[in-house]
């Protein structure tokens, strides 16, 4: 148990890049997945828009991350996420943001985009052998914000313009997490999860602006580390 903790808290403290995360996960994948415990690599896609944003419509990101599984007992599990890049926003046609060189009538589209650090936390049932339902909370904290307009000058020619609003939006946000998923193997492999996610905190500093909030459907997939070594290697021994 004390080797156990002592690896978890070591790849907790080198995780600074996406470069670390792929390290830790490949070299302690195998050390940290026993019968009650399951690590492996999470990515995904997001798709996100905000609350009330003018002529919001949904944006694709992505997010990548590592996570555990423990097994509490034949239908019950916690299962905490850390995803170090988690793409949020919106897109859609508005001009309210829009910077005073930019002609109004030449924009073509927008984008907000909202780059996080996010950590989740899902218990899960185990509803089948494979399926589950999970249902939480995350919190997440902003590492970027840009405001990107796409305008079209002439016929055959598109610019792009990106305003940084990082001062303007919301540091921290809390949502709340409900979704469905798959395990293949007959339940020893790879996770697909289906999740909704709903913000509860207003992403614009200015409260003279309607409040908008992070809404998201996300998809995950979980990849175990490590599991299945030790079958491979006692089918080479014999």
């Amino acid at each position: 148990m004390k080797k156990l903790l002592f690896l978890i808290l070591l790849a907790s403290l080198s995780i600074t890049t996406a470069r670390s995360q792929i390290l830790i996960a490949l070299v302690f994948g195998d050390k940290l997945n026993t019968p009650n415990i399951e690590f492996g690599l999470n990515a995904g896609a997001n798709f996100s828009t905000l609350s009330d944003h003018p002529d919001a419509k949904y944006a694709y990101g992505l997010n990548f991350g590592l996570y555990f599984n423990f097994k509490l007992s034949d239908h019950f599990y916690l299962h905490p996420e850390f995803l170090f890049i988690d793409k949020m926003g919106t897109r859609g046609s508005d001009n309210r943001d829009l910077p005073a060189e930019i002609p109004d009538d030449e924009t073509l589209e927008t984008w907000r985009k909202l780059d996080y650090m996010t950590f989740i936390f899902l218990p899960r049932y185990k509803l089948t052998n494979q399926l589950y339902f999970e249902a939480g909370v995350q919190t997440s904290l902003l590492m970027t914000a840009d405001d990107v307009f796409m305008v079209k000058p002439e016929e055959n020619a598109e610019l792009y313009y990106k305003d940084f609003i990082k001062d303007d939006i919301t540091r921290m946000d809390v949502a709340a997490d409900v979704g469905l998923g798959f395990k293949f193997g007959g339940g020893d492999g790879v996770n697909l999860s289906l999740r909704y996610s709903h913000g509860f905190i207003n992403t614009l500093k200015d409260e003279t602006l309607p409040a908008e909030y992070n809404r998201a459907f996300r998809v995950h997939v979980g990849i175990p580390i490590g599991l299945g070594k030790e079958d491979i290697q006692k089918q080479l021994d014999h």
